[in-house]
């Protein structure tokens, strides 16, 4: 019999609950017109729970905008547009309830909605508009359907509890689409075409990305202060944005694949843990600040297609100890390497340049200067400054005495050989030319006869006698057979 009497108490007091529920459900007034379009609405705070009625198609602009009260709120199957503004600043919402069927959700509608822990957008959504959900700082997750067809621009700005995103739309993400999103660390976008939008995951805890070969622009800042630990970029891409990956601080290797036809400026500067990177053959040009300030960067494989070395491509890669430059490459420009305090080795066709001991000379007061100087010999550039030129032959004759049988070596000195040593007779170094001669195997008659009218040209009356006494010494005597032969023809 008690048992009985409990039974009927807790009904009765479900039932009261139930009928105090519809009571304040009543007690709101909807504004609502002849087109389904709800205009406006007149709560008290008491009422945390809000059911929009049955026959809204629309919930018009800033309906609900601060309504700080609203706790939850249930849409029905026929609303298929929230407006704009809708329910901005109900700092209190903790769930909605979305219907299949929505088709719109307007700008800012869910903005600074603080509390807001969790979205299911329907199957049927077409289009979020711009900061629709800014600033949901309490969001955990989202999940857009494969239907959405436009995202407005920082749709989930400042959503920095979000975690995880699932992003399966077809079509573009949108500038700052996921900007500030401290704590997002999962992203999936299999279907993304098109483009990845200027600053769309910026400043995020993102550490992997897969971006699907369909992408074709991966924009301006991108990816810039991400956790990205990887990056794979898949052939396909047309255009990497100024600064996409900059700042990305946990990235320690980067192996590109393929060659990407338009490159802006700075794409991964300031990545300061960044130790070695992998470009790819085919690649012909690395673009302006490319890497300026990788500070750990220690290792470094140039292609051999390679043909330009941008401004400031190297800037401040002050770990770098070491850089072979092809020999394809036709310019290094301004700065490219300069405070690269580590660097000691240049190597070029298969040549290696001390760096140290080439900046004991003032002029070259950094190691772009070497480099610089060095290229031009190598390809017969012309020059900022002769000396430089001077430096680098010096050092190539001085190392060709030292270790005679480099192979690489031998050859260039054999190659460039008249060239370089009127560059000796030009600095007047008369203690290599002295060298030179002794060991005779690079002379003929004619080019001696050469070497005589160049000094003379020159100046370096000292260096011409020199000139005179070794073709008299090596080629008098075969100069008198000659003559003697063709005279009386023996």
């Amino acid at each position: 019999m008690m048992a009985d009497f409990k039974t009927i108490l807790h009904t009765a007091q479900k039932k009261l609950k139930e009928i105090g529920h519809n009571i304040k459900t009543l007690n709101s007034k909807f504004s609502v017109d002849s087109d389904g379009n709800l205009t406006a609405y007149e709560g008290t705070p008491d009422q945390k729970e809000i059911i929009i009625p049955d026959n809204v198609r629309v919930i018009a602009s800033s309906v609900f905008y601060g309504c700080e009260h609203i706790e939850k709120v249930i849409l029905p199957k026929s609303v298929e547009i929230i407006g704009k503004s809708a329910f901005m600043n109900c700092t209190n919402l903790k769930q909605i309830i979305l219907p299949e069927g929505l088709k719109t959700i307007g700008e800012a509608a869910f903005r600074l909605c603080l509390k807001l822990t969790e979205v299911k957008l329907p199957s049927t959504l077409k289009i979020i508009s711009e900061n629709a959900f800014f600033g949901c700082k309490g969001l955990k997750s989202i999940r857009i359907p494969e239907n959405v067809t436009e995202i407005g621009r920082g749709a989930f700005l400042h959503c920095i509890g979000l975690k995880e995103a699932v992003i399966l739309t077809h079509g573009n993400i949108p500038d700052d689409c996921f900007h500030c999103c401290h704590n997002l660390k999962t992203v999936s976008i299999p279907f993304v075409t098109g483009r990845i939008g200027q600053c769309a995951f910026k400043d995020t805890g993102l550490k992997r990305i897969m971006i699907p070969s369909t992408v074709r622009t991966v924009d301006t800042m991108a990816f810039e202060e991400t956790a990205l630990e990887e990056i794979s970029i898949p052939e396909g891409i047309d255009t990497l944005g100024n600064s996409v990956f900059s700042n990305c601080h946990q990235l320690r290797t980067l192996e590109l694949t393929c060659s990407i036809p338009h490159m802006g400026t700075d794409i991964f500067a300031r990545c300061e843990n960044l130790e070695r990177v992998i470009l790819p053959e085919e690649m012909d040009t690395i673009p302006e600040g490319m890497f300026i300030m990788c500070e750990s960067l220690k290792e470094v494989h140039l292609p051999s297609t390679l043909k330009t070395i941008g401004r400031r491509s190297f800037a401040g890669c002050k770990s770098l100890p070491e850089i072979t430059i092809p020999m394809s490459v036709d310019s290094i420009e301004g700065a490219a390497f300069v405070t690269c305090d580590s660097l000691e080795t240049v190597i070029m066709n298969d040549i290696s340049f001390s760096v140290k001991e080439l900046l004991h000379k003032n002029y070259m007061y950094d190691a772009f200067n070497v480099l610089y100087a060095v290229h031009a010999c190598m390809k017969q550039h012309s020059l900022y400054h002769e000396e430089q030129k001077y430096t680098i032959w010096e050092y190539m004759f001085r190392q060709y005495l030292q270790r005679p049988e480099e192979k690489a070596l031998e050859n260039y000195i054999h190659q460039h050989f008249e060239q370089m040593f009127q560059s000796l007779i030009t600095s007047k170094n008369t203690e290599l030319i002295q060298e030179y001669l002794k060991r005779g195997e690079f002379f003929t008659e004619e080019n001696m006869q050469k070497f005589i009218l160049f000094a003379n040209k020159k100046q370096a009356y000292e260096i011409q006698v020199m000139f005179s006494e070794y073709q008299r010494k090596h080629f008098a005597l075969k100069s008198i057979a000659e003559t003697i032969q063709s005279k009386f023809e023996l």
